[in-house]
């Protein structure tokens, strides 16, 4: 068993290509990677105030509801409504509270089961 600092476990191991070993990641490197590898989750628009230009989105995947603001949008022509899904990253803010940021409205029926079922009904015609 591989013991982080004061005997905690570390936040992610990586194998080194060289020698085949685990070695652990200190949280301050995840950081650093999740930074330069951003990873897009998808959730539901639960309320957003356009005289604020803040809103809430719900995770898909479970979790808190997530706070953003008309800055973290893509397209900032139009008001996101209640119930429309968008993708988007998180960041932490201030208290190390996860934030939306870079919102993109998801076209209806878009993902990859959608995909596939249009695909199939092309080839169908």
């Amino acid at each position: 068993m591989i013991d982080g600092p004061e005997g905690q476990l570390p936040s992610l191991l990586s194998i080194s290509p060289s020698s085949h070993r685990a070695q652990a990641v200190a949280p301050e490197r995840l950081r650093e990677i999740e930074g330069r590898f951003p990873m897009t989750h998808y959730g539901t628009i639960k309320s957003y105030d356009a005289g604020k230009g803040q809103g809430m989105i719900t995770p898909e995947q479970g979790g808190d509801v997530l706070k953003f603001e008309k800055s973290d949008l893509k397209k900032e022509s139009s008001a996101p409504q209640q119930g429309q899904r968008f993708g988007y990253e998180t960041k932490q803010v201030g208290g190390g509270q996860p934030q939306a940021i870079n919102l993109r409205q998801e076209e209806q029926g878009e993902g990859q089961g959608a995909k596939h079922r249009d695909q199939a009904k092309q080839q169908q015609s």
